[in-house]
């Protein structure tokens, strides 16, 4: 579906079009690919020994975009961007002791040191988290217009999180003159690098009409599957509400279901006590066991237990029954029997 601000610029041609080229023209699974496709490519330059993807695709695993997080992983691929001298590397080392990763001590103000040696070096990740640095006040009294000083430079050099932050500034009037259109420019030109945030917050600008742009449903919902996509849990909780309550789609139950799962797993609890409440209501029995199976394949055992344990507490014993049974016709009685620690004793006799 396109977004109707997009709308009038789609030329009826995008079959022929390259993906960047539908992209730009608003269509929602080319927008989609791009980002994903993104990801690959930085996974590949960082196997090929690109400090700058390695640094990148550790900070993705980190905080889970595009990916599902995993210390580990992230951990990996931050030690492999400091076995060369480069820029890059004053940046990492500070990532590594603001967050503690890496075996790299907490120590917000080494972090702001070594950010300050990256931008001393021209590295626009550093100056990006040196001006955020400044702006939360972590490492040393915030400072807001070197906050917005660093933030600049490398919102000049296209970097995505700086162009949205300095946006954020703009809008509040922290560190500079409130400036409602400029900020509306950085916001956009964050959504266009898709960083998952900025399209997250321009989904709500459009939702809730704030900072001068016209109110449309449909155009949030465009952007929150953008952000939902690369798994911005927030994003995933809006986008489960759209589809639960019909804001710019067509209501979907199990759409809903399916977005309230990933925000909860994300971390956002109030996404899972909305998920409660689609199960136990009307037509819940069916919306669960289609999630179930989803999430059985996509996501392995653990996830589908702790499903189940959700659909059990809220549907009761007899749905729990009702599900290992179709699952024994389904997939047979071996893939029913990993899950019968969840349901009551009394029900597994009747499985034979």
């Amino acid at each position: 579906m396109l977004t109707p601000f997009i709308q009038d610029t789609y030329l009826g041609h995008s079959f022929f079009l390259d993906t960047k080229a539908k992209a730009k023209l608003g269509d929602l699974d080319a927008q989609i690919k791009l980002g994903k496709d993104y990801f690959f490519d930085l996974k590949a330059k960082a196997e090929l020994g690109d400090l700058g993807a390695q640094a990148q695709l550790g900070k993705a695993y980190f905080v889970g975009l595009n990916v599902l997080k995993n210390q580990e992983i992230a951990e990996f691929w931050l030690r492999e961007a400091q076995k060369d001298s480069s820029p890059i590397r004053s940046w990492v080392r500070g990532f590594c002791h603001l967050h503690e990763l890496a075996d790299h001590q907490k120590d917000a103000r080494v972090a702001r040191e070594y950010f300050f040696l990256g931008h001393v070096q021209h590295c626009p990740d550093a100056q990006a988290s040196l001006g955020l640095c400044y702006l939360h006040g972590e490492g040393g009294a915030p400072d807001y217009e070197k906050a917005v000083h660093f933030l600049g430079l490398a919102a000049a050099r296209k970097h995505a999180e700086a162009m949205f932050n300095l946006a954020m500034c703009c809008f509040k009037g922290i560190g500079c003159e409130p400036d409602i259109p400029l900020g509306r420019g950085f916001l956009r030109s964050a959504v266009k690098l898709h960083y998952a945030e900025a399209q997250y917050i321009e989904g709500i600008c459009h939702l809730e009409g704030l900072y001068g742009v016209k109110p449309s449903r449909c155009a949030a919902a465009h952007l929150f599957r953008l952000a939902a996509e690369q798994g911005y849990a927030p994003a995933q909780l809006k986008l489960g509400m759209c589809y639960h309550l019909g804001w710019g789609v067509e209501p979907n139950l199990e759409s809903a279901a399916n977005w309230y799962w990933r925000a909860a797993e994300g971390g956002e609890e109030v996404a899972q006590k909305f998920l409660r409440y689609i199960i136990a209501g009307q037509g819940g029995e069916e919306v669960a066991r289609k999630l179930l199976w989803m999430i059985a394949t996509e996501e392995g055992e653990k996830s589908a237990r702790k499903l189940l344990e959700i659909i059990v507490a809220e549907r009761g014993e007899k749905s729990a029954q009702k599900l290992l049974e179709i699952m024994v016709a389904e997939r047979g009685k071996e893939s029913a029997q990993k899950f019968l620690e969840y349901i009551p004793p009394s029900s597994h006799e009747e499985l034979g």
